[in-house]
């Protein structure tokens, strides 16, 4: 099992070259995509992002610890296709302007039901015809 906690996020190295490194360095986004034996992940202390928070195809990735210590994304939060994962329940439009949720469990606070393969959206497919997706 693979975990990754917000104290391995920090680093005390900035660069000077130029205004989009040091901004890179001092600032990074969140991002962890195509990580197949990813399980946890473990940010209590995330309170900002200055880009992105970036969860993409994570396929194994069942826990995401973020708190309401969270307060700011500053472009975009983009949760998808980690069908094991159930989303923390946080103010997400609170968070930031542009948010996709979408391709992972539904969950409540005793089970988690994964998102069918190919499915977009929380849970099972729906019975009706067409794409399920629900915006959060």
């Amino acid at each position: 099992m693979y975990q990754i906690r917000d104290e391995n996020l920090i680093s005390d190295h900035f660069y000077e070259e130029s205004d989009y490194q040091t901004e890179y360095y001092t600032n990074p986004p969140v991002y962890f995509h195509d990580n197949d034996a990813l399980e946890v992940v473990e940010l209590p202390s995330l309170t900002d992002v200055g880009q992105y928070l970036y969860f993409h195809g994570n396929d194994v990735l069942s826990s995401l610890e973020l708190t309401s210590s969270l307060t700011s994304v500053g472009e975009y939060v983009s949760i998808y296709g980690s069908p094991m994962l159930c989303v923390p329940s946080l103010d997400w439009s609170g968070i930031s302007d542009s948010v996709d949720i979408s391709g992972v469990a539904e969950c409540d606070a005793l089970m988690a039901t994964p998102a069918a393969p190919g499915h977009v959206g929380y849970g099972p497919p729906s019975t009706e015809d067409g794409p399920h997706h629900e915006a959060h």
